[in-house]
């Protein structure tokens, strides 16, 4: 399965692995290398966007949500509850064409069909032609949020904050 990759912008982390305190690193557009010590973190930055792979791959059934258990014991110090933050962006033209597309046919899906109604491929048709790409643009960069709460039923919670 090929996947397109997504800018990553900011890693941030609150009682997860080694980080205590909250961190964050800001990541610039281009190359970005992290140079450190040992145990200055460098690893946990990584696990921090393989936590990321991991919780969503969980709804889109991807092999990588089967790392999300090695996690649940991810609590600094053993910290019952944790939280990571990615910063992301859809910076392929693909990929926000998608997200176009993925809008128009929710629209053409969602009309309730009644008697003289449009079908939903004429309805698919009228979205296309109206719904600007660009005015989907607030939907091509955001935050990712996971969260974990050992005392929970459901202890892993992703959210788009």
């Amino acid at each position: 399965m090929e996947t397109n990759p997504v800018l990553l912008r900011g890693i941030e982390a609150e009682r997860f692995l080694s980080i205590g305190d909250r961190v964050r690193l800001n990541v610039p557009t281009g190359l970005t290398v992290v140079t450190g010590p040992n145990g200055a973190g460098k690893t946990n930055l990584g696990a921090c966007v393989d936590l990321g792979r991991a919780a969503i791959g969980r709804a889109g059934g991807d092999p990588a949500a089967e790392r999300l258990a090695l996690y649940e014991s991810a609590g600094h110090d053993g910290a019952a509850s944790f939280w990571v933050a990615l910063d992301l962006e859809l910076d392929l033209e693909e990929e926000r064409r998608q997200v176009w597309a993925f809008a128009c046919a929710a629209y053409a899906c969602s009309a309730q069909i009644e008697q003289g109604a449009p079908s939903a491929d004429e309805d698919d048709a009228t979205v296309r032609e109206w719904l600007a790409r660009d005015s989907l643009a607030p939907l091509w960069s955001g935050r990712l949020l996971i969260h974990y709460e050992s005392a929970m039923v459901r202890p892993w919670v992703q959210a788009v904050p």
